[in-house]
């Protein structure tokens, strides 16, 4: 399911099988539903929007339109007030099959099982050999290391000082992460404290990038 985000459709058809919108607009569109996997709507606008139903959701009005015809129009309301109420009944899954129709293919499933019980009688092996054997006989051969040690000369000396070192960094970063200040005053990029932030946010809510918008 791809996720759509902060986005604006204006005038336009909108397929939307498949798809999750989260923070989005729809103003004066189509939202097309075409019978797949469907959609899910999060935190959406929606301003002068009409809906349409293609191919096999299209079917579905003419299989409705069809019951109309045919006299049963009061089972196909019954059917879009369950829509609306969210009563619509599920359909009963059918009956298992009696024993005597599951087939006598016994010779069949008899092979299976034996290829089966030779796989597993393989991997018991592999793995026996690989935790037991292999270990002893890579042991018993003398001159060769399991591992090396690093040497502590390779290693870089750390400064005395290292605590104030880490205390005069933390102090930068509390001062960068509650203060105003520039980050690039030539491009206009500035920082400001972490809790004005989440106020402007609250206040004006996340921004909405429109189509082409980069």
């Amino acid at each position: 399911m791809a996720t759509i985000q902060n986005e604006v459709f204006r005038d336009s058809d909108v397929l939307v099988d498949g798809n999750r919108y989260e923070t989005c607009a729809f103003i004066n569109c189509n939202i097309v539903y075409a019978g797949g996997e469907l959609p899910v709507f999060s935190y959406c606008r929606f301003r002068k929007t009409q809906i349409r139903l293609d191919e096999k959701a299209h079917n579905t009005t003419k299989y409705l339109n069809t019951l109309y015809k045919v006299g049963l129009g009061g089972a196909a309301d019954r059917v879009v007030n369950g829509i609306q109420n969210k009563t619509l009944p599920l359909t009963n899954r059918p009956a298992p099959a009696p024993a005597l129709n599951t087939g006598t293919n016994f010779l069949e499933l008899g092979i299976i099982q034996a290829v089966m019980v030779g796989v597993t009688l393989i991997l018991v092996a592999a793995l026996w050999y690989g935790f037991l054997i292999g270990p002893e006989r890579v042991l018993s051969q003398p001159g060769t290391p399991l591992f090396s040690t690093a040497q502590f000369a390779a290693m870089p000396d750390l400064p005395e000082d290292l605590d104030l070192f880490y205390d005069q960094l933390y102090a930068q970063q509390e001062d960068h992460l509650s203060s105003f200040g520039w980050v690039n005053q030539d491009q206009g990029v500035a920082r400001i404290p972490v809790s004005t932030a989440m106020e402007v946010l609250v206040a004006e809510g996340l921004p909405i990038r429109t189509q082409g918008q980069e």
